[in-house]
């Protein structure tokens, strides 16, 4: 469990697509911080401004803010930074389209669509009929906003903002909207009530869940447990099982201030949790203890089995974006993080193959460094993996043996090596 106290409430929290970073934004603070969270921040910016959204570019490579009146896209790697404006009331929200085309959704009831090379707004939508304060993606050039008009209209920013593809109704102001394509439904927050739409063609709603007391403020959709999130200013996190026949609350967990804003790890069990306190809060979904409760000693190792098997696709999935994109380091940092033997040894087979075993190593924390040894020794012995074992020792030691005796952690863990070795 990781915690940090922002200024103001917590607007919004996002993990990247590949798990590197989380952002959090506050009522005067937007914070981009790497995972692990013993990383540190990227950027920590306090403003005078109103901060209400953080978005991530499908590359990673970028972030969408929304800041007052303005939407900002910002470089997580470099000092790049653009803005445009055009909204004459708060932006809410706003989310990427592709690579360079942006939009936004506002206080003053229009969605626009930015190009953010030029700095022009491209199209403008002007449906909804009051605050316009959630967009989530949907298909390829396809988005989703939600108003308080009570409205959910499905856009295809191809052709213009000028009419929407199909609309949904709820019956309250709509505070939050969700994509979830495993089920090609459409979820959205409306005061107490989360409506579930068919995608493609339902205008009444295939499901509603009603478990908190307070307006939910907050949606997010795990895909390793085939579980919606939904947070409430009744202080709860509902955990909503979507794998039945109908939606399940399966969990709950009481917080001490509101929920505002959610978020699910991409390739593992964590979430985090913003509040109207200004606390942010990553934890782990715990979910067995309630289903164990129900299962058979067959059906809890056929679920421990078929969790550890999606554990791993996630993590190696993670570890392939991480290579495609040449990160070696962040490669390895996202394979030691899973603790899954598997996905270790192949990720420091890849690393190997690429000649790039040395890049990924240099510059390690000496956390990352000792988990890299404890898992050589551990593996050096087994026949199949002994080479690979000893290049990798070889190649740690060759970096951090001239400052290890500047790190008793370190020091120890050589110490520990050396007479296994």
């Amino acid at each position: 469990c990781y915690e940090q106290q922002l200024f103001g409430q917590i607007s919004n929290c996002e993990y990247a697509h590949d798990g590197e970073y989380v952002g959090i934004t506050s009522t005067n603070q937007t914070v981009l911080l790497r995972l692990p969270y013993s990383e540190g921040s990227v950027w920590n910016d306090q403003s005078a401004r109103q901060c209400h959204s953080i978005r991530f570019r499908k590359d990673d490579k970028m972030v969408v803010k929304t800041v007052d009146q303005r939407v900002v896209v910002r470089s997580t790697e470099t000092n790049f930074e653009r803005f445009v404006s055009g909204h004459t009331r708060s932006a809410r929200d706003a989310i990427f389209l592709s690579n360079q085309t942006v939009v936004s959704g506002s206080d003053d009831t229009t969605v626009r669509m930015w190009d953010i090379i030029s700095q022009t707004e491209l199209s403008k939508g002007t449906i909804h009929r009051d605050y316009v304060r959630t967009l989530c993606p949907f298909e390829d050039g396809q988005f989703v906003s939600g108003s308080y008009d009570h409205t959910v209209q499905v856009w295809d920013g191809r052709k213009g903002l000028e009419t929407p593809v199909i609309g949904f109704t709820a019956d309250g102001p709509v505070e939050k909207v969700i994509y979830i394509p495993s089920h090609n439904m459409i979820g959205c927050s409306a005061a107490d009530v989360v409506y579930l739409f068919d995608s493609r063609n339902s205008a009444t709603p295939l499901f509603t869940v009603s478990n908190h007391t307070k307006a939910v403020t907050a949606l997010a959709y795990s895909a390793q447990h085939d579980t919606l999130l939904t947070g409430s200013l009744d202080l709860r996190v509902n955990f909503v099982s979507l794998s039945g026949s109908e939606p399940t609350v399966v969990a709950s967990k009481k917080h001490t201030s509101p929920v505002t804003a959610l978020a699910v790890h991409p390739h593992g069990d964590e979430y985090c949790v913003g509040f109207s306190s200004g606390m942010y809060q990553s934890m782990k979904i715990e979910l067995s203890a309630r289903e164990d409760d129900s299962m058979g000693d067959a059906s809890k190792a056929r679920t421990h089995k078929e969790r550890s098997e999606i554990s791993t696709h996630k993590y190696l999935l993670a570890v392939r974006i991480a290579l495609s994109r040449f990160r070696y380091q962040r490669a390895l940092h996202t394979a030691l993080l899973s603790k899954i033997d598997d996905v270790i040894v192949s990720t420091l087979e890849e690393l190997m193959k690429r000649g790039a075993l040395r890049v990924a190593l240099a510059n390690q924390n000496d956390r990352s460094i000792v988990s890299m040894l404890k898992f050589s020794t551990r593996f050096v012995s087994r026949p199949a993996y002994t080479n690979l074992c000893l290049a990798v020792i070889d190649v740690v030691l060759e970096i951090y043996a001239g400052s290890a005796a500047n790190s008793p952690y370190l020091h120890r863990q050589f110490l520990r090596t050396q007479k296994t070795i």
